[in-house]
């Protein structure tokens, strides 16, 4: 049986409560789950442009860890199910060579990559690059289940 679209978000949305119950040592920024974090990372582009997109990324990196500018990020032109779904396929090694928890999509999709070009003081001035790329991509998922981390495209 192959899980519907529904039933990852349903999926996704007990597990985003039971993750947010869960203790880690090195927590996600601003009282958010890995999950949700990871959305706002990677796959909510509040903006076209690198620059202002990154704003809420770089702002709860600096509430959170005095970090201004995050060096580099991609984010996905797809949908939160899209990426929840690819944690149900086969796992690959990670770019780091060592975790196995890796997905890789099947197909290539749209990817936005920003580079961090002028590191600012405060973050929101934070200036990036971008590159608009259709590439294949994978990310990490905890519990086989979770979207966590994006791993690199390909």
């Amino acid at each position: 049986m192959v899980p519907t679209q529904r039933d990852s978000q349903l999926c996704l949305l007990l597990l985003l409560g039971l993750m947010g119950m869960v203790i880690s040592f090195h927590a996600p920024p601003g009282g958010l789950s890995w999950a949700q974090w990871f959305e706002v990372q990677h796959v909510n582009m509040t903006n076209a442009q690198c620059t202002i997109a990154m704003q809420p990324i770089n702002h709860l990196n600096y509430m959170s860890f005095r970090r201004p500018c995050k060096g580099e990020n991609t984010f996905i032109h797809t949908s939160l199910a899209a990426v929840v779904n690819l944690c149900y396929t086969a796992n690959i090694t990670c770019r780091n060579g060592r975790d196995q928890n890796c997905y890789r999509s099947r197909l290539a999709v749209n990817l936005t990559y920003c580079n961090l070009t002028r590191p600012a003081h405060p973050y929101n001035r934070c200036q990036y690059q971008q590159v608009a790329l259709l590439r294949n991509y994978s990310v990490a998922c905890n519990n086989r289940h979770i979207p966590v981390h994006f791993d690199r495209f390909y």
